[in-house]
């Protein structure tokens, strides 16, 4: 169970790290579009 639990810790971390990266890349291109 705890092993499980790790798994998905571990999983939900690469997704919110996943879509910080998307978040910072579409700012970045919103930016450099505006500029």
């Amino acid at each position: 169970y705890a092993m499980e639990l790790l798994k998905f810790r571990e999983a939900g971390f690469e997704v919110v790290m996943k879509a910080r990266k998307l978040n910072f890349l579409k700012r970045s291109l919103i930016l450099f579009h505006f500029s």
